[in-house]
């Protein structure tokens, strides 16, 4: 009976130990970290991965000397997860499900791949020479100061970009998604993609001297308005994203010609027109008087000076511009204003400013 007994005690504890599911934990500080939030889930250096306490929605692992997250792969249910300022050079496999990475300020060299599932993805202060495929879900990239040469293809949903102090010498198209990029520091950067949307822009110390476009910017660093347009010939070989441009400048000798010594206008609403008569694109002038539009369809547009409630009128209108195979480009669509004689509040235009 006894014997019987003890048959049935080891039969069970053998059982209770094959369901187990034993990993080898190789960094001594992630393996205690793991021990004290996953009560019972350690063994030494040996992990279950079947513990239920393994089921935790954050990682929270920053700030505690960790060298190695081999075995993080088998959180299957985190969404989140912090290892900032620890003593990583790498990644490696990361639970499926992340949404929401902080891994900055640690000496990381490389990143082999990040999960489909991800939101987020914040890798600052690091020593990265290049980034992973980025997953079509994210949303936020932020790779501040590191020795980054390239960036991946951005994903289309993408928002946010930060990618400031790194050693970058362009930038891979812009998706139209994208409100916030900054790319400051970048001293080699001399040219930008196309510009869409962006509410806030930062390219403050790059070597960027003119934009392909002026897309819609709402705040700048510097002011794009101080920026020149690039033009198809420039100094540093720069891609161009438009096929219409001209300036817009007070015609003070009333001969339709822009004189070198006349005053350019900037904020003046130019609007372009097809050929039926639809409104497609409007932009303001910048503080060279200059405007762009780029047109994907080859037909007949016409550029107009918006005067609704302006005090000037637009003595040199332009003649319309023709894009085809023939002409890729127009870019002498400039305006000349003058002061509308019957508006009597208006008697100057300094600086490129309407004065009474």
């Amino acid at each position: 009976m006894n014997k019987f007994l003890l048959s049935l005690i080891f039969i069970s504890s053998f059982c209770k130990i094959s369901e187990a599911q034993w990993v080898t934990i190789p960094d001594p500080n992630f393996a205690a970290w793991i021990d004290a939030e996953c009560p019972g889930c350690m063994n030494g250096n040996q992990m279950d991965t079947s513990c239920p306490n393994l089921n935790l929605l954050t990682i929270g692992c920053d700030n505690e000397n960790i060298s190695s997250l081999e075995g993080i792969q088998y959180f299957h249910s985190a969404q989140f997860l912090f290892c900032f300022d620890n003593n990583l050079t790498t990644l490696p496999e990361l639970p499926n499900f992340l949404e929401y990475v902080i891994c900055g300020d640690n000496p990381l060299t490389s990143i082999t791949s990040l999960p489909d599932s991800l939101y987020n993805f914040s890798c600052n202060n690091a020593l990265l020479t290049s980034l992973p495929d980025l997953p079509v879900s994210l949303k936020s990239l932020s790779c501040n100061n590191n020795n980054l040469v390239s960036l991946p293809d951005l994903p289309m949903g993408l928002t946010h970009l930060k990618c400031n102090g790194n050693q970058l010498t362009s930038l891979p198209e812009l998706p139209d998604s994208l409100y916030i990029l900054t790319c400051d520091n970048n001293h080699q950067l001399a040219c930008l993609p196309q510009i869409k949307t962006i509410q806030l822009f930062n390219f403050d110390s790059t070597s960027i001297t003119c934009l392909p476009n002026y897309g819609n910017i709402i705040n700048s660093d510097p002011p794009v308005e101080d920026i020149p347009l690039c033009g198809i010939l420039n100094p540093s070989d720069c891609e161009v994203y438009w096929n219409i441009s001209g300036r817009v400048y007070f015609d003070a000798n009333s001969n339709c010609l822009y004189d070198n010594n006349e005053t350019v206008l900037s904020g003046i609403k130019v609007q372009l027109w097809n050929s039926a008569n639809e409104l497609e694109q409007q932009v303001f002038s910048n503080n060279y008087g200059q405007y762009s539009f780029s047109v994907d369809a080859f037909g007949s547009y016409t550029t107009r000076i918006d005067t609704v409630n302006f005090p000037f009128i637009v003595s040199c209108p332009t003649n319309g511009s023709v894009i085809g195979p023939e002409y890729l480009f127009d870019f002498y669509e400039n305006f000349g204003l003058e002061c509308n004689p019957f508006d009597i509040g208006t008697l100057s235009i300094v600086g490129g400013v309407f004065f009474p």
